[in-house]
């Protein structure tokens, strides 16, 4: 289950070893997906 509210998630502590990992996700799939929206036009 998701969670939409934004003061709940706002509020969760994740070590410092998470938020590294969900950066690195994050920053892959924006550095794969961004140069793929230019060869669509």
């Amino acid at each position: 289950m998701g969670v939409t509210d934004f003061d709940a998630l706002y509020k969760t502590n994740f070590n410092y070893y998470t938020q590294i990992f969900l950066f690195c996700g994050i920053f892959i799939a924006f550095a794969v997906k961004t140069p793929v929206i230019f060869l669509n036009t």
